[in-house]
C-alpha cells in the first residue's frame, strides 16, 4: 500500500459518511413532505389525531446549505487528489485530514434537522445552525489556500493538461476566488432571503466551476 492509498482510504471513509450524512437528510426531507401530502388528502391511517404529522415549512435555506455542502465536499476531494504523490503518510497528515473531514461529517450532522417534526420551520433552524456550517466552510476554504501555499502538487495529473485559453482560466480563478467574499456575506447576513439568494449563488457557482472542469480537467481525471 501506497503513502496515497493509506492517506486516501481514511479521506474517503470519512467524506463518504459525510456525503452519506448529508443524502439521507434530504430523504427525511422528501419522506416528510411525502407523509404531510398524503395526510392532507386523509390517505395516511392514523389511530388518533397526536399520531398526525404536524405541518411542517422546509423553505429553500436548508436545502440550500446542504447542496453547497455536498458539493464544497466533492470540491475538497477533486482538491485532495491533486496532491495524491505530495503528501506523507504520517502522523501529521493523517490527524490534519482527521480534522477537516471529520469536521465536514460533524457539520454535516447539523444541516437537516434530526427529528423534522420537531422543527415546525426549518428556516428557525437554519437560523440556528447555519454559521456553525458556514464559519467550517471558510476554514476548509482557507485550509486549501495554505496546502496550495505549502504542498507542492502531483506532476501527473495537473501540468499534464490540455491547452486552456487564457480567458476561461482567468474566469475560472475569478470563480474560485469568489468563494470567499460569497462566504463571508453569507456568514454576516441576517435577512433570510438574503441568506437564500447568497447560497443559491454559491451553489450555483460551484455547478459552473464543475462544468468547467470538464476543459481544466487533467488527463485522466475529465
Amino acid at each position: 500500500m501506497t503513502d496515497f492509498d493509506l492517506i486516501f482510504a481514511l479521506l474517503s471513509l470519512l467524506l463518504g459518511l459525510s456525503i452519506a450524512e448529508l443524502l439521507s437528510g434530504f430523504a427525511r426531507i422528501l419522506r416528510l413532505q411525502a407523509r404531510q401530502r398524503a395526510a392532507a388528502k386523509g390517505a395516511l391511517r392514523v389511530n388518533d389525531a397526536d399520531d398526525a404529522p404536524p405541518p411542517v415549512r422546509v423553505g429553500l435555506l436548508v436545502p440550500l446549505l446542504g447542496a453547497f455542502v455536498l458539493l464544497d465536499q466533492l470540491s475538497f476531494f477533486t482538491a485532495a487528489y491533486a496532491y495524491r504523490n505530495a503528501i506523507p503518510a504520517n502522523m501529521f497528515w493523517l490527524l490534519a485530514i482527521t480534522l477537516v473531514v471529520g469536521g465536514y461529517y460533524v457539520v454535516a450532522t447539523l444541516i437537516f434537522p434530526e427529528e423534522p417534526g420537531d422543527w415546525p420551520d426549518f428556516d428557525r433552524y437554519y437560523d440556528e445552525h447555519n454559521r456553525v456550517v458556514l464559519g467550517f466552510a471558510l476554514f476548509t476554504q482557507g485550509a486549501q489556500l495554505l496546502m496550495n501555499a505549502l504542498v507542492p502538487r502531483a506532476e501527473k495529473g495537473v501540468l499534464d493538461t490540455a491547452p486552456t485559453p487564457p480567458a476561461l482560466l482567468a474566469f475560472m480563478l475569478v470563480l474560485v476566488f469568489a468563494t470567499f467574499p460569497l462566504l463571508i456575506a453569507t456568514y454576516r447576513a441576517r435577512n433570510r432571503r438574503t441568506n437564500a439568494v447568497l447560497l443559491g449563488t454559491l451553489v450555483g457557482q460551484r455547478l459552473l466551476i464543475a462544468a468547467l472542469s470538464l476543459w481544466l480537467a487533467p488527463k485522466g481525471m475529465a
